[in-house]
């Protein structure tokens, strides 16, 4: 078995293999040998530091070579890989059981420059790997790469931590090879969260909900293709028939599996045409909470023992890793997992299922990013587009809906919880603060309306509805003992922007509450890549009062398949949302091409704002004695983004001491001393101004007022003198 590999252990090589079994490696998906002959300049990637000697090319000739059009530093290979047809698609299946994975992408420390990911690779059943990965900051650099490594002899799962400097990307490659000559996967990019907000970045993240593929069960098919439905590589075979040709694609057999159908289509819209620097997946994704459809998937449902439930949970989730084969290599795929992704408290196979998810998609813990989470990765946190110190950027909050709610669906809305750790945890981390934006994401509002998943069914609570007010609660349940309307309330008191949720399978927006003046707090239902929509749902009482209608030239809800985009600069977010196959089963215009927006809601986020604690400052002193103890004025940011502020004083008895010159939300401490002892008594007055830096906010003014006594021995020695001269001599008594 091998384990995880670390910078700090890399010895540097080059390769040691005869040149010839390099060139003879075969490098697209039919195994085809190139033999030994001088490569063209856009070959040479794919054998590394020999293809470069073997293509002719020095490292000062590559840097003015024409291999790209575009600056290396910035390129997306999502797209390249799309259209070759030099390497095997989305992954070698013959030597790997799926595709790369990068996860864990986090800045190297706090003020600490670059960053680091972790590169998860899974051989196939029963082979042995030799793996070798090399990485560089651009594309280029990969002729020439920064570290290597390689590892002998891989049978099981492997992870490899990888570096990055300050470059907007991290660019890698794997070679590999089980017997023979050396075999290579198409290089990757994977942005990275130094970009910064502050400074015009731009962080782009797509949100997929309620892929459903595990509804693909229903779907009768031959006996060829009932192993490709349970095991997921469907999917990237209908990819593989999209590539060239999404509008006119090759029919397959496989296409009569609607989900994946819906999903593949998704998948080669985002290789075609985003460059996300993350994919977030709002749950209802594996099917390891579904045991209704895993007959229809050829998996066991009778008699279950601990032995079946580890199958199961590795089965379910390599399928799913397989399906997004084509993403996980080049974006970081976060899960906020649903009420059917099996660690459900109420599941039997929550524990495998972690086990599973763990080792094949694991997620951040309580030790990956300074937010902290859960130790298993059952809730976390993280900011992207920070500056060194962590500060500014956008911070995603993920939650876990079902971990921790009991042993069964709650009957009521007031049944649901985050459980008391997660709960606790959720506030301290929105109250942090210091960020540009703060979303939430989960599968679903913590209550929901008081029934199933049909509305039919009264005897639970099932999550369903765009419900987090306690004006949402009035007509269902007590708002007092909701936990979402808790939340939604220290969201708003702390500068959440929106909650981000999956579950009801449409896309659907609303305004839930104000973090501040100009700034909205939403409410998103992020819609569904799969195939049918929930028209029967949709008819339902509590649906028609909460989400409104689907008919019309304008209805109040988009039904699936589609994505959401959420582009997020400094001054703005954009929420979009788009389609991204067609269906009669929806509620999408005849004609709505792939691509198209169907809805776009904007989040603006206000300037800052300079805000102080107090008006007035006030010092006792005693006159000749030592300075009084210092006051503190407490300086914050009520605004968004970043304020810059100095602090200045019209009186040279008082002297200012700052914490810092810049605020994010948290309050700044500015320690003012006055300087007592050098002055006579009396009362003075003076001034302390909040400047702006920027001008972004008009400048505020403090009044310090200074009252200096006279020392009491002073005042005594006064007293003694001032008797003394007002004294009258002491009467004689008369002369009798």
């Amino acid at each position: 078995m091998v384990g995880r590999a670390d910078a700090s252990a890399l010895t540097f090589a080059v390769f040691s293999d005869n040149l010839a079994q390099v060139l003879l490696a075969g490098g697209n998906s039919a195994g085809r040998a190139w033999g030994f002959m001088r490569l063209r300049r856009r070959e040479f990637l794919k054998y590394g530091t020999l293809g470069l000697a073997a293509a002719g090319l020095s490292s000062r000739s590559l840097i003015s070579s024409t291999f790209l059009p575009t600056a290396p530093h910035s390129t997306s290979l999502l797209n390249a890989q799309l259209q070759s047809t030099a390497y095997p698609f989305p992954y070698d299946d013959r030597c790997f059981a799926c595709a790369e994975r990068i996860y864990n992408v986090r800045p190297a420390g706090v003020g600490v420059p670059g960053a680091r990911a972790t590169l998860n690779l899974v051989p196939a059943p029963g082979k042995r790997l030799d793996i070798r990965v090399i990485c560089a900051d651009t594309l280029e650099g990969l002729a020439n790469p920064r570290d290597i490594f390689t590892f002998y002899g891989v049978d099981n799962i492997l992870d490899v931590e990888l570096t990055a400097w300050e470059s907007p990307r991290l660019y890698y490659q794997v070679f590999y090879r089980d017997v023979g000559s050396w075999g290579a996967l198409f290089p990757k990019s994977v942005k990275l969260p130094t970009v910064s907000l502050e400074d015009g970045g731009e962080i782009k993240v797509i949100l997929i909900g309620d892929d459903h593929t595990f509804d693909d069960g229903d779907y009768a098919v031959a006996d060829h293709l009932k192993a490709a439905k349970l095991s997921g590589d469907y999917v990237n075979e209908i990819l593989s028939n999209l590539r060239f040709n999404p509008l006119n694609p090759i029919r397959t057999p496989a296409d009569s599996l609607r989900n994946g159908l819906c999903l593949a289509h998704s998948l080669r819209y985002i290789m075609a045409n985003e460059d996300p620097d993350l994919l977030i997946n709002l749950g209802d994704t594996n099917g390891l909470g579904a045991g209704y459809k895993w007959p229809g998937l050829g998996l066991p449902t009778e008699g279950l023992t601990d032995k079946d439930y580890d199958y199961i949970s590795y089965v379910l989730w390599l399928r799913m890793r397989k399906m997004y084969s084509a993403i996980t290599p080049h974006v970081p795929v976060l899960i906020a997992q649903g009420n059917h992704d099996g660690e459900e408290q109420w599941n039997p196979i929550r524990h495998r299922a972690r086990e599973w998810r763990n080792r094949l998609f694991a997620m951040p813990n309580d030790l990956t990013y300074p937010e902290g989470g859960h130790r298993d990765g059952l809730y976390y946190a993280f900011s992207w587009g920070s500056d060194r110190s962590y500060r500014g950027g956008a911070r995603f909050i993920v939650l876990h809906t079902t971990a921790f709610t009991g042993d069964a669906y709650p009957k009521t809305p007031e049944g649901w919880t985050l459980g008391e750790g997660q709960r606790q945890w959720f506030e301290k981390t929105v109250r942090q603060g210091e960020k540009h934006w703060v979303f939430a994401c989960a599968h679903h509002a913590l209550g929901g309306w008081p029934a199933g998943s049909n509305e039919q069914d009264k005897s639970m609570a099932y999550g369903r509805g765009p419900l987090f007010t306690r004006e949402d609660y009035l007509p269902y349940a007590n708002p007092d003992l909701v936990e979402q309307v808790k939340l939604t309330d220290i969201g708003r008191e702390n500068g959440l922007r929106a909650f981000l949720y999956g579950h009801d399978h449409i896309f659907f927006s609303r305004k839930i509450g104000q973090a501040a003046p100009n700034a909205d707090m939403l409410a998103v239902c992020c819609g569904s890549t799969k195939y049918m929509g929930e028209a029967g749902w949709w008819r339902d009482p509590y649906w028609s009062k909460n989400y409104g209608t689907y008919l019309g030239p304008a209805p109040n809800f988009w039904g699936p398949p589609g994505i959401t985009r959420l582009t997020i600069r400094k001054d703005e977010a954009v929420i979009d949302y788009l389609a991204t196959a067609f269906t009669w089963y929806s509620n999408h215009p005849p004609g709505t091409g792939i691509g198209a927006v169907l809805s776009t809601r904007k989040l603006a986020n206000p300037a800052p704002r300079l805000h102080l604690d107090t008006e007035e400052l006030a010092f006792q002193a005693v006159e000749g004695r030592r300075n009084p103890p210092h006051a503190t004025l407490r300086v914050k940011n009520s605004g968004g983004g970043r304020l810059r502020y100095q602090v200045t004083t019209d009186v040279p008895w008082l002297r200012i001491f700052q914490s810092g010159d810049e605020s994010w939300g948290e309050w700044d401490e500015v320690k003012v001393y006055a300087r007592s002892r050098e002055l006579n008594y009396g009362d003075y007055a003076g001034r302390i101004t909040v400047t702006c830096s920027d001008l972004s906010s008009p400048p505020k003014d403090v009044k310090v007022r200074l009252t200096i006594q006279r020392s009491s021995f002073d005042s005594l020695a006064g007293s003694i003198k001032e008797q003394k001269r007002t004294a009258r001599p002491p009467r004689l008594p008369a002369p009798r």
